[in-house]
């Protein structure tokens, strides 16, 4: 039996899997030349065909004239391989942090799925009977919502809070594809009575994408029961042989590059939290949600630095000046009257090198380049107004791209470029923050469910070592809510209008309007019924705002004239 080294075991990996990576670096070596040569026309072909190899089209057949996508189909366990993951993971933290729009686009998800201030968790019972013959009195569900609120405080390995571990963990999944917390415990205080206890408190830290992978030396595994960093064993169902995901592989180097020596961590399913969204069936790990638009945001870089750069060229050429005889006159007039009462006439232009020093004069004292001309001649610019409304049209194009890859309206990202740009009308904004709210609704669930999940592990410990909550209800983990952040539509009285009219005439009824929410009708009742007793309970008095004109009374009364209400 031939053994190889990790290294060549390595190497032909890599030599397996690195096709992007050797593309990425042939691209940029033919770049280089074509910079070099900028006439030829070789040089150019090479770095174009080399860079929409790259970028996803095959200029085989079509000499690199346009994109040719050839049909290779293959599993989504070789299309996510470590060497293609980890090349996009790097290309969009690079837009993330250099791309004011990609940057407005995640700003605005973060604040409509995760919420400006955290999601917030709260214990109650479906059924109020217990809260209502406790009104006024602290129960196991009020000290449970402190306890939890307690923990958000400081629930991060290092400190952090929950706010900030979802904030963090949104944006991370959004940019790399996925996010891992990992279950683990440090060193906190309980108080007992007039004590204060340290204790090792449930905990999460945050691993990034690019930590989780295959290790070196499991490399012979690789496509076999070890994908791209996940662990799976064989487990026999029948006459059938299936893979079971066991974990995932952790570096634990805290150096910049991998060797060899490094040291992994296999986390079991039950120790950590993946969170991502699976774009094909059997993908075990996340991709960025952007990589749609990552050809995009490297057109528009490239379009705007091509605007700077004529913008410049064009701005420089300002100044001409024209002289009779074919001199340049002197640059100041004071000068000139004191050469003439001295009897000294102006030089001639006797050749180029005259010509171009009068010009470097003018062109330091006015910061333009300078040109001169006889009398008689004429220069004309023909450069066109920059940018142009084609340009403005491809500006628009592009960044609405962007805004579609990530799911957001163009008006919450940034405003029109110009007066022809960005014309909607109410109807189509309205139907577009619509279709934004519908998808962060559904994008906030995954957090959702994280947060709950956090919440019940760290309950569980609490249960057993946090006098407070000691003898919890046998029910208690379905006593805890999560309610969803605030909604990007900003016209929601225009909707809630619509859908009152709706119930009132029998053309909706009650489901029809929560479910898009996530709950359903008998959940929102039981919540209000219990509210309600509550409030009676304990004396509050609340009252309902006055009928706005055109909206139809709930009650089937008809809603009075204001000279009949002045009555």
């Amino acid at each position: 039996m031939v053994t190889r080294s990790p290294f060549m075991v390595l190497l032909a990996e890599q030599a397996r899997h690195s096709t992007p990576t050797f593309l990425r670096a042939a691209m940029n070596a033919s770049r280089f030349i074509a910079g070099r040569f900028p006439k030829s026309n070789l040089a150019r072909k090479v770095y174009h065909g080399f860079r929409n190899w790259y970028e996803g089209g095959w200029p085989i057949f079509t000499g690199g004239n346009y994109s040719y996508l050839p049909s290779l189909v293959q599993d989504a366990r070789w299309d996510q391989n470590y060497v293609t993951r980890r090349e996009m993971l790097r290309r969009m933290r690079y837009w993330s942090q250099n791309s004011a729009i990609l940057e407005a686009v995640i700003s605005i998800g973060e604040r409509y799925t995760v919420g400006p201030s955290g999601l917030h968790v709260s214990f109650y019972p479906e059924d109020a009977t217990e809260e209502i013959a406790a009104a006024g009195q602290s129960t196991w569900y009020d000290r449970a919502e402190r306890v939890v609120q307690e923990w958000f405080k400081a629930c991060g390995w290092n400190g952090e809070s929950m706010e900030r571990l979802l904030k963090i963990g949104y944006r991370d999944q959004k940019v790399d594809g996925e996010m891992f917390y990992l279950k683990t415990r440090r060193l906190g205080a309980v108080a007992v009575g007039d004590r204060t206890v340290k204790v090792f408190k449930p905990c999460l830290q945050m691993v990034e994408a690019h930590r989780v992978f295959s290790p070196w030396n499991k490399f012979g595994e690789e496509g076999d029961t070890l994908i791209d960093g996940v662990q799976f064993k064989v487990t026999n169902q029948g006459s059938r042989k299936i893979l079971e995901k066991v974990g995932y592989f952790v570096c634990d180097s805290m150096g910049t590059f991998y060797e060899q020596g490094d040291t992994f961590t296999l986390l079991g399913l039950d120790d950590v939290f993946h969170i991502f969204n699976a774009h094909r069936a059997n993908q075990y790990r996340g991709l960025s949600d952007f990589y749609a638009c990552a050809v995009d945001l490297n057109k528009l870089e490239d379009l705007i630095e091509i605007e700077l750069k004529a913008q410049n060229t064009q701005s420089i050429r300002a100044v001409g000046f024209k002289s009779a005889s074919g001199q340049l006159n002197p640059l100041d007039r004071k000068i000139e009257i004191l050469n003439k009462a001295r009897g000294l006439a102006p030089a001639p232009v006797t050749g180029d090198a005259d010509l171009a020093k009068r010009c470097e004069v003018f062109s330091k004292e006015t910061g333009a380049y300078a040109f001169g001309m006889k009398l008689n001649e004429e220069v004309e610019n023909l450069a066109p107004n920059r940018p142009s409304q084609a340009t403005l049209q491809l500006w628009e194009f592009l960044i609405n791209c962007v805004c579609s890859a990530g799911h957001v309206p163009r008006c919450l990202v940034m405003q029109k470029l110009s007066g022809e740009s960005a014309r909607a009308q109410g109807t189509e904004v309205r139907a577009e923050l619509d279709a934004a709210d519908a998808y962060f609704k559904g994008d906030y669930q995954k957090w959702k469910d994280f947060v709950k999940s956090a919440v019940v592990w760290f309950m569980e410990w609490a249960v057993n070592n946090d006098p407070r909550v000691a003898d919890p209800p046998p029910d208690w983990r379905d006593c805890l809510h999560i309610q969803q952040p605030e909604a990007c539509n900003v016209d929601a009285g225009y909707t809630t209008q619509a859908q009152l009219m709706k119930l009132a005439a029998g053309a909706s009824d009650y489901d029809m309007i929560l479910g898009p929410q996530g709950v359903s009708f008998m959940t929102v009742v039981r919540r209000l019924a219990r509210q309600q007793k509550v409030m009676e309970s304990l004396g509050v008095k609340v009252t309902l705002p006055a009928l706005m004109p055109g909206q139809i009374p709930l009650d089937g009364g008809r809603q009075p004239k204001p000279e009949e209400a002045d009555k």
